[in-house]
């Protein structure tokens, strides 16, 4: 008794037995757990003590569940509920009910798991299996207690077990179960591989045989086998997710089977399935490059660029299809991506730069000099540093003496020289410029401001010897020789310098006595 106020209500055997009416979904004990009131326990249960407030529900002692006779023995450490549910396997037992005894023997067994013995939860299970042939639910236990002590042989004749007896729509699981025990014990086989065929025969989608079928195929080689399965996959699959299986599908083919037109087929089918810019289009631009086909290069990356939305992207993908255009020999086709890539000018100066140089370089080869000349300009007008100007300067005057426009091309030069004024070479091209082009006059007064600029007597008379040359071409004798007199003067002995005079005093009409 708990107090003067409650009760105590003693179970017999008789009132544990799961006999429950159709209209009766509550047993006697929870009936008895949730009363508060005498009315409660009346009726069909037969109870005509009535508690003051609540029942105080007591377990019948285990040695009421057996028959007469038969002996009982208490174990150390084990509960009540085990010890009932020992006892009721006892009777099962000699009941000679084998339904009875399994579900006895298991529910024994999950009792010792419950208060921590698995190896009493072993010993159980094992007899549960043994008292029929078509145990699935003891052999699952089993399987799972197997696992817990890393016995992979006998977790594989349970899981078997499970396969020959269990429900049909649960046997692709345990075929893809036995699949994984045969890959843990030996590493991806034939036999993991057979596994999982038989598990997607029986369920197309399951996912653990998928995915354990592609890892034992490509373990063990079966390139063929393999490439059929992703084929199979990508059919269940999201567009996306069956494009990137038929992208792997082609690396099979072409790196694995050495099949170069069918891996080019599935590249084109997952194309067709994700055509936008990632990883798919980047594979099949990989494939094509890794056979050297530079046409369809050239396709795959010019179609990329039409679909890029980033200006500095879309120019840098559209110079490189045009490079491959023309290792691909079409120049047409080059010129006309390279003539977009710089109408987007500016983007990023690396890329411009070599867009420019590639687009005149193609317009140079077909002899479209002015087209050239056009181009040049363009990147002088947006070049951002006193080097870059330079550079466009000089790359200028190139290609304006190509395009028949000498004038362009000394403008060019001279707007060079006055950025850089102690560059050599360009004074030498200056002078090529002006000597070529008959303007004499310009080339001598040129010279005559560079005797002016430099430092050095022997610099600035062989500055005045040139310029004098020049004058002398120009039909400007007195110009020459005072050009040549001041030479003379700041080096008389300098390279030229003598025979120039002498040159000149011979052709004039002076006296022998000046000559002399």
């Amino acid at each position: 008794m708990h107090g003067p106020s409650a009760s105590e209500i003693e179970l017999s055997p008789d009132d544990l037995e799961e006999v429950v009416a159709a209209d009766e979904p509550a047993s006697f004990l929870q009936a008895a757990a949730q009363a508060r009131s005498a009315t409660t326990l009346t009726g069909t249960h037969r109870v005509v003590v009535p508690p003051a407030e609540r029942a105080s529900v007591r377990l019948p002692a285990p040695t009421s569940l057996l028959p007469d006779g038969v002996k009982w023995a208490a174990r150390d450490g084990e509960g009540p509920l085990v010890s009932l549910l020992r006892a009721r396997a006892i009777t099962a037992d000699l009941r000679e009910d084998v339904v009875s005894r399994l579900r006895a023997l298991l529910e024994l067994a999950y009792g010792h798991l419950d208060e921590g013995r698995p190896a009493d939860a072993f010993r159980e299970a094992q007899n549960a299996a043994r008292t029929t042939a078509h145990g699935p639910a003891a052999h699952a236990l089993l399987r799972m207690l197997e696992g817990k002590r890393d016995r992979k042989d006998e977790q594989l004749a349970h899981v078997e077990h499970l396969v020959a007896h269990g429900a049909p729509h649960l046997r692709a699981d345990f075929l893809a179960e036995k699949g994984r025990i045969l890959e843990a014990k030996n590493g991806a086989n034939a036999a993991s591989a057979q596994a999982f065929g038989e598990a997607l025969e029986l369920d197309a989608e399951h996912a653990g045989a998928l995915y354990g079928r592609e890892a034992s195929l490509f373990a063990n080689g079966q390139w063929a086998e393999l490439e059929a399965h992703l084929g199979k996959l990508a059919e269940l699959a999201s567009p996306q997710a069956a494009a990137w299986l038929h992208v792997e599908r082609a690396v099979l083919l072409d790196r694995r089977m050495g099949k170069a037109d069918e891996a080019r087929a599935a590249m084109d089918q997952a194309l067709a399935l994700d055509p936008g810019t990632g990883p798919v289009r980047s594979a099949a631009i990989d494939h094509a490059f890794r056979h050297r086909d530079d046409a369809r290069v050239a396709l795959l990356l010019e179609r990329e660029a039409d679909l890029e939305s980033d200006p500095v992207r879309a120019a840098r993908l559209e110079l490189d299809a045009a490079l491959s255009w023309m290792h691909a020999k079409d120049s047409a086709r080059a010129e006309h991506l390279l003539s977009r890539a710089h109408a987007r000018a500016p983007s990023s100066a690396v890329v411009d730069a070599r867009v420019a140089a590639e687009l005149v370089r193609v317009l140079s080869a077909a002899g479209k000099h002015k087209e050239a000349l056009r181009v040049r300009k363009s990147v002088l007008a947006h070049a951002a540093s006193d080097g870059a100007e330079l550079f466009a300067l000089r790359a200028l005057a190139s290609t304006a003496e190509l395009a028949g426009q000498p004038d362009e091309a000394l403008a060019a030069l001279e707007r060079a020289r006055v950025l850089e004024g102690e560059d050599s070479t360009l004074l030498a091209d200056l002078d090529r410029l002006l000597l070529t082009s008959g303007q004499h006059q310009a080339r001598s007064a040129m010279w005559l401001r560079e005797s002016a600029r430099v430092e050095g007597d022997g610099r600035k008379a062989r500055a005045l010897l040139v310029a004098a040359e020049a004058a002398a071409a120009a039909g400007k004798p007195g110009d020459a020789a005072k050009h040549l007199h001041s030479a003379w003067v700041i080096q008389p002995g300098g390279p030229g310098i003598f025979d120039a005079m002498a040159e000149r005093l011979a052709g004039s009409k002076d006296s022998p006595a000046a000559k002399a």
